[in-house]
């Protein structure tokens, strides 16, 4: 109810985790190939999913990415570069959403520091309303895949340290509750227009 007043802050918001989409920074695959595997399997067909089904690009464009430490140390200071097409296509596409899906595009972003994973699963979600989603559960990008790509560094970590009690498991039921929220809120709104 505070984005349909005013829209503009929550788009910029939007559009501002795009420069520096977490998505983007990669592991290098030869310093810390288990890392590099978990984004994979999180991050498969993320950018060319968004990038063609969402914002309409042609193959040939694509998000910057940076892989490895240094590379993306040096990267996250401006922004990383990615192409004016795929800048321009995401403003439009976020200029074009109504309040309710904004919201739900808000907080999935906020939630993921993500603007593609957010952008996946409100896509999904508007795409599945209706019960018109093809393919199997397996290729659903729905509440839990968004929690599981929105945290792909921290479970490394958990993984690598350990999990602290009343910290990381209050954590991951957030993100879960967040990015289920937005899903839920994205379809019920592409449902009630049609």
């Amino acid at each position: 109810d505070q984005v349909a007043g005013g829209p503009g802050p929550h788009r910029s918001d939007v559009l501002r985790y795009l420069r520096n989409d977490t998505s983007c920074y990669w592991a290098d695959p030869d310093e810390d190939r288990v890392l590099h595997r978990n984004q994979s399997a999180a991050w498969s067909g993320l950018h060319a999913l968004v990038s063609g089904d969402v914002l309409g690009l042609p193959s040939d464009v694509s998000p910057a990415q940076a892989v490895g430490g240094s590379e993306a140390l040096t990267l996250s200071r401006g922004g990383l570069p990615h192409p004016p097409a795929l800048v321009d296509g995401a403003r439009r596409w976020v200029d074009g959403l109504d309040a309710w899906t904004l919201a739900a595009l808000y907080g999935a972003a906020s939630e993921s520091k993500s603007f593609f994973v957010a952008a996946a699963l409100v896509h999904e979600a508007v795409r599945g309303a209706g019960g018109d989603a093809d393919g199997g559960e397996e290729d659903r990008r729905d509440g839990r895949w968004a929690a599981r790509a929105a945290r792909v560094e921290e479970e490394f970590n958990i993984e690598c340290w350990g999990l602290v009690e009343g910290g990381h498991d209050y954590d991951r039921l957030n993100c879960s509750v967040q990015m289920h929220s937005a899903s839920f809120l994205a379809q019920a709104v592409a449902d009630s227009v049609r």
